[in-house]
């Protein structure tokens, strides 16, 4: 916990991940008042709002999908255990919103499994069920001047990855003033590897027409 302050406090959610470390770092170098929660228990979640004055910033992340099981194959305790971290991320923002100062920020970390993947199913749905909640929550706090957004970034399983460093730039950004033109929008932060795929895709030699 950091000591109170009279400048807003951003309160990270989800600090074990490796990508919120990154984003923790950025957050500090930046001089903002940081307070970082490892978990995404309501437990911790509300100790933590009790040490912060003025919120001027919420963030979550969530931990990398797992992937590899094809829908098929996903069992109860899977799927259950998708919909717990969800619950626990919207127990987060039921929390932290009220106590949001009026222009503040909500960004949430998620992956890209809003645009789907071989193998699972359940923990892509969920990242679409992430994406569904930002953007109302956005909808639902423009009168306050709070904005909420979700940067997507790359799966664990590809082979290429989103840089912590790079994403860690683009939260910060999005948490400042620079970004007030920005709000209830998904930011797919993986380098254009999406492009890239479409573009192959797009150049395969058609197949050759039966004769």
């Amino acid at each position: 916990m950091t000591a109170r302050s009279s400048a807003p406090t951003a309160l990270l959610v989800g600090a074990g991940v490796p990508l919120a470390e990154a984003i923790a770092r950025r957050l500090r170098d930046a001089g903002l008042p940081l307070v970082e929660v490892s978990g995404l228990s309501e437990a911790a979640v509300s100790q933590a709002l009790a040490a912060v004055d003025r919120l001027g910033a919420l963030v979550i992340v969530t931990a990398p999908p797992a992937l590899g099981t094809s829908m098929l194959e996903v069992d109860d305790a899977q799927l259950e255990a998708s919909l717990e971290q969800f619950l626990d991320l919207f127990g987060a923002l039921h929390q932290a919103l009220p106590r949001l100062e009026d222009g503040a920020s909500v960004l949430a970390v998620s992956s890209r499994g809003h645009l789907g993947a071989w193998g699972g199913a359940h923990e892509m749905a969920f990242a679409g069920a992430i994406a569904g909640l930002l953007r109302s929550v956005a909808l639902e706090n423009m009168a306050r001047g709070v904005r909420a957004n979700l940067i997507a970034v790359e799966l664990p399983d590809t082979g290429v990855g989103s840089d912590p460093a790079e994403v860690a730039d683009l939260a910060h950004y999005l948490l400042s003033p620079a970004a007030a033109a920005v709000n209830g929008e998904l930011i797919l932060a993986n380098g254009g590897r999406s492009l890239q795929m479409r573009e192959a895709r797009d150049r395969r030699p058609a197949p050759a027409a039966a004769t």
